[in-house]
């Protein structure tokens, strides 16, 4: 059976950049045909095809338990921005309602409530205030009125069990029991989507909004205050200066930065684009105040330095920059390429003061185009650029700094990577097909991350209390019984237990579905580095699948997975056989010449690529015997062609058997073979014979034609050595084996005269007799 690998279903054919992705030693159906064959789980693209609960895989196709993560529903609402406060407390911006909302602790069985601050206060989740009115004061040149709707926000809580943590108490129950989390709304916004949020050392919130261009700032005391409305109606992300004194924004449709002063100067545009139609979508500083920015039209990676000088840094293959992220000497940039439909993927555009017209559903982010493709790129402080990592059929959302390198978000199928300098990677999160928009980290890890397909936060935590790893379903074309399983794999600490669990399940139907059966045990992996061997328990089945279970608290990785099968034999079929230089029964013509020599062509196929073996049978009609003729002189054949001398029998009726069959990879009785049987045909190596020719004084030219096994198909006569001539039978049809003439030759002068006859029988032999006459006495 041949080999098979499939693309990848979540990574969709990625690769690094200078090189392919390493590979398995092996892949499906390497061994050979009509026996067992084995289907190999064994590098990043096999993995990446499955599903992950809680389970990182690494670019060198390793498999291992991941963080834990719990999932807080947004209320249907897109998670556009996120932002950890200085005491812990988790806040997120949404789309397409506007909202800012705030993790926080309840107790199971009672409303949302925010977790105690330091002070002990409890406020309640939601509550109005009479001072939540955005205070005009505050804000810059461009600021304009006030918001539509009048809105408030909570004074900060830091929320019990927040990712990252906080300073306050624990967020336990009074009966020792843990918490459930949930979002409450702080600030309901007259915008459509909190583009961007961050806090600065004092505890003051910023968001960033569209489509009316505003800037809100909301205090620790939860006031919300107006900071900026710019002429610019897209304001995509911000950026406080070092000494926290500037707010800085990055805008659209036109490309364009401003400088905020705070907390309530002016604000004015530094750098205006010449670009008509651009959105600047990110924005990021350096320690040293350096700033940096994307364009989401040219691909173009921007910097500007503490004296206001903007040059550009970098000018990517893709064209939208749509993140970055800045260490020292280094920025990290994620760049997207629409390869059909909207060239701009991510920029809302204003339908009008006040609206936006985003491309999706209601409250879903905007919807990618029907192609595309992306690029993760390390850049230099002096413009080297190192490709890190490339998407085909994808596209990055979000990135943010690791300890190790970077982390990026991405938009088909919802994975989280961690991609390092050296360029490999892993996916560390899996958040099952919900579009990943925004990374949230902490000291270097990822605490957090917002989703926008169902509208979702996802907290990571410690280490996973469940990983679990489930492989695609494997297809093997036909039913197949299972043989032995084998993996590959160490234990990356000592624990008594068994480190992981592995499991099969199989069915019929390509999608898992009540019809497969049941998991079945396969093996136990205990530890060490030796391979684990088991057995596949599950019934017959066309699909297979396996799951690997990680055992709580121990630590193991999969490098290699390896199933044996053996799918049932299929037929040969011949599509096609051909028999040449034959005069057959149903199809009378003569040809020109005569040979002896039979030649047999044919096509056939296997469905499962057994190689093929074949036998030519004759007989001759009226018999029941068939005679092998690939015995005589040699064994069977392994081509698509036969030559059969047919010199040495009689002439007659025949009839020609072609067989094929996979028994040279299949022992037998399971071997098996498909024949097909030709129409009967003429073997006739003899030539036709002239009789009773004769020719009388007026030219009157008399005889037969006869053929003792083919027609006769042409007769011709020549007269004084002239032109051949043909002539008819007296029937005026050629359609026997005997044929009559009568034929008045065309002589006109009298005199001796020699007449030569010429005749063809179907098989292209031919005869010729004279006959001497005189005319004109």
């Amino acid at each position: 059976m041949p080999a098979t690998r499939p693309l990848s279903r979540l990574a969709r054919a990625f690769c690094i950049a200078g090189g392919a992705l390493a590979g398995a030693a092996l892949g499906a159906g390497d061994l050979r045909a009509g026996g067992s064959s084995v289907w190999v789980d064994g590098a990043f693209a096999d993995f990446v095809q499955g599903t992950a609960e809680s389970v990182v895989l690494t670019s060198d196709g390793r498999v291992r338990p991941g963080r834990q993560t719990t999932r807080v529903d947004a209320g249907g609402e897109t998670v556009w921005s996120t932002a950890i406060s200085p005491s812990g407390t988790l806040y997120v911006g949404t789309g397409n309602e506007g909202r800012i909302l705030r993790l926080v602790a309840k107790k199971a069985g009672e409303g949302a409530k925010a977790a105690d601050d330091d002070s002990g206060k409890d406020t309640p989740a939601g509550a109005e205030k009479e001072s939540g009115k955005p205070k005009e004061s505050d804000a810059g040149e461009e600021s304009g009125k006030e918001p539509d709707r009048e809105k408030s926000a909570d004074a900060e809580k830091p929320a019990a069990g927040a990712a990252g943590g906080g300073k306050g108490k624990s967020g336990r129950a009074a009966d020792g029991s843990a918490p459930t989390q949930t979002l409450e709304v702080v600030y309901d916004s007259p915008e459509v989507v909190v583009t961007d949020l961050l806090f600065d050392a004092a505890g003051n919130l910023y968001a960033a909004t569209i489509p009316n261009g505003r800037v809100y700032r909301i205090d620790p005391e939860g006031a919300v205050h107006d900071v900026a409305k710019l002429s610019d109606p897209n304001v995509w992300a911000i950026a406080l200066s070092s000494d926290g004194k500037k707010l800085f924004a990055a805008t659209g449709p036109k490309g364009a930065l401003y400088e905020i002063a705070l907390p309530g100067g002016a604000a004015k545009q530094v750098y205006a684009t010449e670009e008509k139609q651009t959105n600047f979508v990110c924005l990021a500083r350096d320690d040293e105040n350096n700033l940096f920015f994307g364009s989401s039209a040219d691909g173009r990676v921007y910097r500007r330095d503490p004296k206001g000088k903007v040059s550009v840094l970098a000018e990517l293959a893709k064209p939208e920059v749509r993140a970055i992220a800045v260490r020292a000497g280094v920025v990290y940039a994620a760049a997207n390429a629409a390869t059909s439909g909207a060239p701009d993927t991510y920029a809302i555009r204003a339908a009008g003061p006040g609206k936006i017209a985003p491309p999706g559903e209601a409250g879903r982010p905007p919807a990618p185009p029907t192609g595309f493709s992306a690029m993760l790129a390390r850049i230099s402080y002096e413009g080297r650029i190192l490709e890190l990592l490339e998407q085909k059929d994808n596209y990055y959302t979000d990135v943010a700094l690791s300890r190790r390198g970077v982390y990026a978000a991405t938009g088909m199928k919802g994975l989280v990577y961690e991609v390092y300098d050296d360029q490999k990677y892993a996916v560390i999160h899996d958040s099952k097909d919900e579009r990943v928009l925004s990374l949230l980290t902490r000291e270097g890890s990822l605490a957090a991350f917002g989703t926008g397909e169902k509208g979702s936060l996802h907290l990571v935590g410690g280490a996973a209390k469940k990983a679990e790893f489930i492989s695609r379903a494997f297809d093997t074309k036909f039913p197949s019984s299972w043989g032995a399983l084998t993996v590959n794999a160490r234990a990356l600490e000592r624990s008594a237990s068994p480190a992981f669990n592995l499991q099969t399940r199989g069915g019929n139907v390509a999608k898992p579905d009540a019809t497969w059966s049941e998991w079945a045990d396969a093996l136990a992996f205990p530890g060490g580095a030796a391979p684990a061997h088991g057995v596949v328990k599950s019934p017959r089945g066309r699909f297979v699948q396996y799951k690997v279970t990680f055992e709580p608290g121990g630590l193991a990785e999969v490098k290699e997975v390896s199933l044996f099968y053996r799918p049932d034999n299929q037929a040969p079929h011949l599509d096609e056989m051909k028999v040449e230089n034959v005069s057959w029964l149903t199809r009378r013509l003569g040809r020109e010449t005569h040979t002896p020599k039979k030649k047999v062509t044919w096509k056939a196929t296997d469905a499962d690529g057994d190689r093929l073996a074949a036998r030519v049978f004759v007989r001759q009609r009226g018999r029941e015997t068939w005679i092998d003729l690939t015995q005589k002189p040699g064994p069977i054949l392994t081509g698509t062609t036969f030559e059969w001398d047919t010199i040495s029998i009689p002439d007659g009726v025949y009839e020609l058997r072609l067989e094929v069959s996979d028994e040279l990879d299949n022992a037998r009785p399971n071997a098996l073979a498909h024949s097909l049987t030709t129409d009967p045909f003429v073997v006739d190596n003899n030539p036709p014979d002239v009789v009773d020719l004769k020719v009388s004084p007026a030219g009157e030219m008399t005889g037969a034609a006869r053929d003792t096994a083919s027609v006769i198909t042409l007769m011709e006569h020549a007269v004084d050595q002239g032109e051949w001539r043909a002539f008819d039978s007296r029937d005026g049809v050629l359609d026997s084996r005997e044929e009559t003439f009568r034929v008045t030759l065309p002589v006109s002068a009298p005199g001796d005269h020699v007449v030569a006859v010429r005749v063809t029988d179907g098989d292209g032999n031919q005869t010729v007799a004279k006959a001497e006459f005189t005319t004109g006495r």
